[in-house]
């Protein structure tokens, strides 16, 4: 939870703030596993209607002397542990992420499968379990959809029933009074123009295409920046990080590249507000595709202009909004020429409309639940598949005659 004293932020915890401010008015009982080492006093913060658990054994205990209805679970693991809670309940389970793509991407880097072998169960309970899925994206929900008829959800009982919703990411500026007021401070030169890379350099990042386009952008531009963000090193074991800083050493950029490391999350919405460019640079991948990206949703909602490689959903929302907000996976040329389009001011005024229409949509906007409190107001139950030979041959032999 995003509180004066919280020291680690991810996408889940910003998924998890987003349902419960989207569906506070249910007025539900809600349970958050954390741990008091992500909070700087040691402490789980008091907020009415929260209780904090650091251990999932204690958390399902708490969960099972409830009368359940239904139980809501955010994110992926957390809807993995919900699966293994018994009862009658309804189960609403949120994938926040494609696992099975998600794994492959590391899988990849390792050269080895064996780490989605041990893990795929955990999908499987999901799909089993759960009365009703919720997804990131449309992609996803099609995915899972898919994966549900091979695990048994595409039984006759179900039919027409919606098992899978889509619930896209937004933002919510509840928590904003928690970011550090101050102007963030950063010895950069004079009259420069700053390029945001936010977060570190994980398994689905280009590294490749992001420091040749902007090394391109910047024979255009000078004045251009890098600041990254995120780990000084390879904290995935894929080397993009090292292949990263190779090619900047090669081309002498290291000078006009600001690596800040992890910063306090206090500071996020001050670091975003005094870049000019947030940049987004992913391959075209599976992960990529299903997936979202909230680095994005950050980004625009606290104003900032990003550009974004096309492949996730929320990339083709922004190329519906403004093309020039997106280039291809991997066209360097096309990275660079945009980068320099966004950051040019006869361009301003278009670029804040295009971030102003986006936020309409995805910022405080509660409606992205509602999909939830429809299943709530007539929930079903998803059935297993129903084997009858017996009545199949009757049904066969009769229709012989």
């Amino acid at each position: 939870m995003l509180t004066k004293h919280t020291l680690n932020m991810n996408a889940y915890s910003l998924r998890t703030m987003q349902f419960m401010e989207g569906l506070k008015d249910l007025d539900a009982k809600i349970f958050l596993l954390d741990k008091k080492e992500n909070y700087s006093n040691g402490e789980f913060p008091e907020i009415e209607g929260v209780s904090f658990f650091e251990s999932f054994k204690d958390c399902k205990k708490a969960i099972k002397k409830l009368n359940l209805d239904i139980l809501i679970s955010v994110n992926n693991y957390t809807s993995y542990l919900a699966c293994k809670i018994p009862g009658e309940f309804y189960r609403i389970c949120d994938l926040n992420g494609t696992f099975a793509y998600e794994l492959q991407a590391q899988c990849f880097w390792e050269k080895n499968d064996l780490r989605y072998f041990i893990l795929k169960h955990r999908q499987k309970k999901i799909l089993k379990k759960a009365d009703l899925i919720t997804t990131v994206s449309l992609a996803q929900k099609n995915s899972v959809i898919g994966q549900l008829s091979l695990v048994g959800g595409s039984g006759y009982k179900n039919f027409s029933k919606n098992l899978v919703e889509v619930i896209e990411n937004s933002q919510t500026k509840s928590f904003d009074n928690c970011y550090n007021k101050e102007k963030f401070n950063l010895d950069t030169p004079i009259n420069s123009q700053k390029l945001l890379f936010l977060g570190s350099f994980n398994n689905w990042v280009d590294e490749e295409a992001l420091i040749e386009a902007f090394a391109l952008a910047k024979k255009k531009n000078p004045n251009l920046i890098l600041i990254l963000t995120g780990r000084k090193n390879s904290e995935f074991g894929n080397g993009k990080y090292e292949n990263f800083m190779k090619i900047a050493k090669k081309k002498n950029l290291t000078d006009s590249i600001f690596h800040l490391g992890f910063i306090d999350y206090f500071d996020m919405k001050s670091l975003i507000e005094f870049c000019d460019l947030g940049i987004v640079c992913d391959l075209n991948i599976y992960e990529s595709q299903l997936g979202a990206r909230n680095r994005i949703n950050e980004m625009l909602k606290f104003g900032l202009p990003v550009l974004c490689t096309k492949a996730s959903q929320i990339s083709n929302i922004l190329c519906e909004l403004n093309e020039n907000f997106v280039a291809e996976s991997g066209n360097i040329k096309e990275l660079a020429d945009k980068i320099n389009w966004m950051l040019d001011k006869e361009n301003q005024t278009e670029i804040k409309n295009t971030v102003s229409a986006f936020n309409k949509k995805y910022v405080n906007n509660i409606k992205h639940l509602d999909c939830i409190k429809k299943f709530i107001k007539n929930p079903f139950k998803k059935e297993k598949m129903r084997f009858k030979p017996l009545k199949f041959l009757k049904f066969v032999l009769k229709k012989r005659k």
